[in-house]
């Protein structure tokens, strides 16, 4: 495996990272400090980010992926932790990369 090869794995690795420390984060933290609808936003946000981790690991790691990736449930979290409701215009911005990848 070349060094560019294995480069491409960094961003699956560190998004499978974020991954578990945030299901574990909102386990434990979260459950008890959001709301019901916030703590489905970050349901929603963790499965795409799980499935398309595995995506861009085994098949893609093409841009689009990651941007679609990071747009849809970096949105998501950002939305929920950080109440900045401009990532409400984001969202479906990375639903739409989903859907042309």
């Amino acid at each position: 495996m070349t060094i560019s090869n294995r480069l491409m794995l960094v961003f699956p690795a560190i998004s499978g990272l974020v991954f578990v420390a945030l299901g574990a984060l909102g386990g434990h933290v979260l459950s008890n400090t959001l709301s019901a609808n916030e703590m489905a936003w970050v349901r929603t946000a963790m499965e795409y980010q799980g499935f398309h981790t595995l995506n861009i690991t085994g098949v893609g790691r093409e841009l689009c992926w990651r941007s679609a990736l990071f747009l849809f449930s970096g949105s998501l979290y950002f939305l929920v932790l950080l109440h900045l409701q401009i990532c409400v215009y984001i969202t479906p911005v990375g639903g739409v990369c989903f859907l042309i990848v």
